[in-house]
């Protein structure tokens, strides 16, 4: 297999792995068998263990991109949401200072496969903050059999992204940029079923 032909497919891979968090994360708030502010502080941990860890992987970092990288850890560590007020305004503030980071990963590597990893785990950690966002939204927090076929269905459209990237890249028709996009339409129709709570 080429090494393209891997990418590709470790990124349905980790797409799909992705897709099978949202899906946990979902069925843990809806069953009560999670607290959204615990699963929130969590993964606020999780993202700043990464944070650092990143920073030392791409090394010689440009002041621009150290700074915003130090403005999301700085976010990561407001302290607990409470309630949903405080939630919502540490949502805006991560979102919006992850927003900078994607773009900057994005432009400055676009052919490094660390940005790739990263960009991935960003995204998935976007995806779970809306769930949190729905969760503390929603009086009564079910998930639906929408919810469930549409996330069912994402496997198959992971899948068939994958296989036609193969394709494309088979007949060189593609690059690694081409695989970043296609995995931003598998995001994508992750956000389409999250809609349907």
């Amino acid at each position: 297999m080429t090494t393209s032909k891997l990418i590709a497919r470790s990124i349905a891979e980790k797409a799909i792995l992705a897709q099978q968090e949202m899906d946990e994360l979902a069925v843990q708030l809806a069953l009560g068998k999670a607290e959204a502010r615990d699963k929130f502080e969590e993964m606020k941990k999780d993202l700043r263990k990464n944070v650092q860890t990143w920073k030392k992987t791409l090394g010689k970092i440009n002041t621009e991109s150290q700074s915003a990288w130090s403005e999301l850890e700085s976010r990561l560590n407001l302290g607990s949401a409470i309630d949903r007020k405080v939630f919502d305004e540490q949502y805006r503030k991560i979102m919006d200072t992850l927003q900078i980071l994607e773009k900057e990963v994005a432009d400055r590597w676009p052919d490094f496969n660390t940005p790739e990893e990263i960009l991935h785990e960003l995204e998935k950690f976007k995806l779970k903050m809306e769930i949190l966002r729905l969760k503390f939204s929603l009086k009564k927090f079910e998930v639906k059999d929408d919810f469930r076929s549409k996330m069912s269905a994402i496997t198959n459209t992971i899948e068939s992204i994958t296989r036609r990237t193969e394709r494309k890249l088979k007949a060189g028709k593609s690059k690694y940029t081409d695989i970043k996009d296609e995995l931003k339409i598998a995001y994508q129709h992750v956000r389409k079923a999250l809609k349907s709570f």
